[in-house]
């Protein structure tokens, strides 16, 4: 049986985890694969740290949400961002997700950074799908 939910829950799942994990956290771009877990310890170069706004995601709608305001930062080690932790001020709780140019969970302009250079993030979104 598969379970199935409205989207009124998934929004409220979807608003939940963003202010628990996203408001004034931060998002840590590394290089290599994402690790199995984001219980585990994480791996690859550490790229550029974003300190994420006190209201990081707009609400949701349909399960959801997209980033609010502007995320930026200045790049401190060269390399390809292979993908991204998104961590609370405690580090005490983690989402690893995707990045890329393109249908990823975080999007940016380019992969291939450079140490001093400037990184935008173009869009992030959280979702919760319906099952």
């Amino acid at each position: 049986m598969t379970v199935r939910i409205d989207d009124t829950l998934r929004d409220s799942q979807v608003d939940n985890a963003a202010s628990v994990v996203a408001d004034s956290g931060v998002i840590e771009f590394r290089t290599g694969a994402q690790p199995a877990s984001a219980n585990d310890v994480a791996s690859g170069t550490l790229l550029a740290t974003i300190t994420l706004p006190a209201t990081a995601f707009g609400a949701s709608s349909g399960g959801s949400a997209a980033k609010a305001g502007t995320w930026q930062a200045t790049v401190i080690a060269a390399g390809t961002a292979g993908w991204a932790r998104m961590r609370n001020t405690g580090d005490t709780i983690r989402m690893d997700m995707d990045v890329g140019v393109t249908a990823e969970d975080i999007v940016f302009d380019v992969v291939v950074w450079e140490v001093d250079g400037v990184v935008t993030i173009d869009t992030a979104t959280l979702s919760q799908p319906a099952s």
